[in-house]
């Protein structure tokens, strides 16, 4: 049996949180049975018909986008399979575009899917895949790469930035790899269609990493990933240790990468027996771990609506998240988000405190006096005013802690929540202490924590 911490922790991190019934359902397995059971779940093939509203001709170009951020939102709280969502918003963040560049939802959702279908199967067919995409095409200038202009922007950013990192590669390399990619375009009559024309084509040859060829931008792909073994291994190397920031904790000891690595290159680069040797290690369980991440604006909210049961549609985040600093869909640049202190700032964190308190609160509640339907408010409050007992409000701080996926609170902070909805109720203001007691339990620091 699987410790519910431990439970709690792998699915903050493998998904958007647990609620109590999932977490004890769980924890009667072993983690090794949890994990087999997330990663099972990503191969199946998903449901991921076009969202309705594009069907819609009356939207205007930003209600596709705004509606397009709603939607993922609603899938990571409300998808059964949690680290498919997860490990979507992870390949969002690294193999990114950016919508007010590429200029059409449609082509970014196209993007999304790819990630989402793809995203746990073999790393070099997701390239191979992504380069071609139109989203990346426009967003990094291939669109339109022609022979005797080469754009060196994707060649770049494919080695820098998706797959091998830093310093491993040299100028002349990216110069090679832009003329190798030169006639990988769009449709000249349709900007949402690839297309790949011969006569814009560089046949070279040129040299790329010490090999003279006629190179093609597949071709490049296929030597990073494949026939160049030392690449490869930089390759699962350099991936490794983002997916352990991502999931785990930043700056992991070398040996972590090295021999997760060792089982990403041992299985040609398959995204399923890395994910399970990662969430199956020690360290992921570990204190460092447990108290590693914050949670980015995404993680938090879609944490927010999976306990709260709102939709988008009602509490309209996509207004909000850009002034936390992540809106979906428009990374900052093309390296992505950064991690942790990234979101640690004064007007960041007032804007999650704003959020919560004129979006979420406002709908629990509609401050007639009348407890909205809402379990999490109504049942704090029963537990308040339903017993006389001198642990009634240690009681609602336990109730609305667990009703958000906090299952381990510090003392400091459990003695803050009570003291508050204490002083509050017995100040006279019974009626707003629970909902600020909700409120406070949004902003601690353990839910902040992913």
């Amino acid at each position: 049996m699987a410790a519910s911490d431990d439970v709690a922790h792998l699915m903050r991190r493998a998904g958007f949180g647990a609620t109590a019934s999932e977490v004890a359902a769980m924890s009667a397995m072993s983690i090794p049975q949890i994990v087999a059971q997330l990663v099972d779940d990503v191969v199946t093939p998903p449901d991921t018909n076009p969202p309705a509203f594009f069907s819609d001709p009356n939207f205007q170009e930003w209600e596709y986008d705004y509606k397009l951020q709603q939607w993922w939102l609603d899938r990571m709280a409300t998808s059964p399979k949690p680290l498919q969502e997860k490990l979507t918003l992870f390949w969002h963040g690294h193999l990114c575009s950016q919508n007010s560049k590429v200029g059409d939802a449609k082509l970014m959702y196209d993007q999304n899917k790819l990630f989402r279908d793809a995203g746990m199967g073999n790393f070099r067919s997701l390239i191979h895949t992504m380069s071609i995409q139109p989203a990346m095409l426009h967003y990094l200038d291939n669109a339109y790469n022609t022979a005797g202009d080469a754009n060196e922007n994707f060649a770049r950013e494919l080695m820098e930035l998706f797959t091998l990192g830093v310093n491993q590669y040299s100028q002349a390399d990216v110069a090679a790899a832009a003329r190798a990619w030169t006639g990988y375009n769009v449709d000249d009559n349709d900007r949402k269609q690839f297309v790949f024309y011969p006569n814009r084509h560089d046949t070279g040859p040129e040299v790329f990493m010490g090999q003279s060829r006629s190179w093609t931008g597949p071709g490049i792909i296929d030597f990073l990933l494949t026939e160049n073994t030392g690449t490869k291994m930089v390759a699962a190397k350099f991936i490794v240790k983002k997916l352990w920031t991502f999931f785990a904790y930043p700056s992991p000891a070398q040996n972590i990468i090295d021999e997760l690595a060792q089982v990403f290159y041992n299985n040609d680069l398959e995204m399923k027996p890395l994910l399970t040797a990662l969430f199956n290690r020690a360290e992921f369980y570990s204190n460092a771990a447990k108290q590693g991440l914050v949670r980015s604006p995404t993680e938090w909210i879609a944490s927010i609506m999976k306990y709260t049961g709102y939709q988008a549609t009602e509490l309209n985040p996509q207004w909000s998240m850009p002034d936390m600093g992540q809106q979906l869909f428009e990374p900052p640049n093309v390296a992505g988000w950064k991690s942790n202190q990234y979101w640690l700032n004064a007007s960041a964190l007032w804007e999650r405190c704003d959020f919560v308190a004129n979006s979420v609160i406002n709908h629990m509640f509609n401050w007639n006096n009348d407890p909205n339907v809402n379990t999490t408010i109504r049942d704090t409050l029963n537990t308040i005013i339903g017993s006389n007992s001198p642990n009634r409000f240690v009681d609602a701080v336990d109730y609305a802690l667990v009703s958000f996926g906090i299952f381990n609170v510090s003392p400091n902070t459990r003695r803050c929540l009570v003291a508050a909805v204490t002083r509050q109720w017995h100040n006279g203001w019974d009626q707003r202490a629970w909902a600020n007691l909700v409120m406070l339990v949004v902003l601690s620091p353990e839910f902040n924590l992913s």
